[in-house]
């Protein structure tokens, strides 16, 4: 009987211990939660009360005409449905005038004009992208023609193997 009531005070006793330890963790944790919460927010601009600059005022508007040939370009291809026979090449003409995009959009959040190295290469991807879009008309325009083409082919074999019914 003594061996027995040693054993239910030592499992009473381990879990008091478990118990009290979960509770200190949970409290670290709290404690911890709280202490980086309040060590984050003294680090978020305009927490603390100072008036943050305006980082709007200093962007400047962005000039988008060098993509407009381009732009253009696509609207028209889009127009003549060249996205339904070729459509990767669409796609990457949007992707160049996107990154072109990107580029003009960058240097007017630093509040200044693309510089010569950007232009030149704003300029490289427009012109790559009016050629991605011609090469989708080419092929609009070749996949109409073979379309065309087995068509009168279809008609001059039936119309073929009407006479050859009709001579004999």
């Amino acid at each position: 009987m003594g061996r027995l009531l040693l054993r239910y005070s030592n499992r009473n006793q381990a879990a008091t211990l478990h118990a009290r330890r979960r509770l200190c963790a949970a409290t670290l944790c709290c404690v911890l939660f709280f202490l980086l919460l309040a060590t984050g927010c003294a680090y978020i601009p305009g927490i603390d009360g100072e008036a943050q600059p305006d980082r709007q005022a200093e962007a400047t508007e962005p000039d988008l005409s060098p993509l407009e040939p381009a732009e253009q370009a696509l609207r028209d291809a889009q127009a003549e449905n060249a996205n339904d026979f070729s459509p990767r090449a669409l796609d990457a003409a949007r992707r160049r005038l996107t990154l072109a995009r990107d580029i003009i959009y960058n240097a007017a959040r630093q509040g200044r004009q693309p510089n010569a190295q950007e232009r030149e290469r704003i300029q490289d991807l427009v012109d790559a992208a009016r050629l991605d879009v011609r090469l989708a008309r080419v092929r609009n325009q070749a996949l109409a023609v073979a379309s065309q083409v087995d068509k009168l082919r279809d008609k001059l074999d039936a119309r073929g193997a009407a006479d050859s019914e009709v001579r004999p």
